[in-house]
């Protein structure tokens, strides 16, 4: 799973530099050890700013912050996983 969190910390705003790095780093080494990484973009780790603010998934209001997360992750990561 890519953790919500690491890549945006408040849940918004600008994604975390040392967060994508992070998975990079991850997905590259799987890569070159032959693995092809198959993600999750949730599982239970919903920013607790996103839970204080819009009282998380009980809200609507949190599918746009979903929908940066996601976009964020496909142009980061999509390359070189499924």
């Amino acid at each position: 799973s890519i953790s919500w969190s690491r890549i945006f910390p408040n849940g918004t705003g600008e994604a975390n530099p040392e967060g994508v790095k992070y998975y990079n780093s991850l997905i590259d080494a799987l890569l070159a050890k032959g693995i092809k990484p198959y993600v999750t973009l949730y599982h239970w780790d919903l920013p607790q700013a996103l839970e204080d603010r819009y009282e998380g998934w009980l809200s609507s209001k949190v599918v746009d912050d979903f929908e940066r997360y996601a976009f964020t992750c496909f142009e980061a990561f999509g390359d070189r996983v499924k």
